[in-house]
């Protein structure tokens, strides 16, 4: 797993706090914890994906190659 995904899965997981927000960042970003599952959040992030263009995918594909 890259590191983006980890961030995007705590960022949907945790919401929009440290590590991933300046410390007393004020986000609307919530937290699922506790609302869905693990499983459920990769679910959410891959059906996310599925819909981006095909240029989209292109760009991050190059953008993890140079990782």
């Amino acid at each position: 797993v890259f590191r983006v995904e980890c961030v995007l899965f705590a960022i949907v997981k945790f919401g929009l706090v440290p590590p991933n927000a300046p410390e007393g960042y004020a986000s609307d970003m919530p937290s699922y914890a506790g609302k869905l599952t693990d499983r459920q959040i990769e679910n959410v992030l891959a059906w996310i994906e599925s819909q981006w263009s095909p240029e989209t995918r292109q760009r991050r594909a190059e953008m993890l190659q140079r990782r």
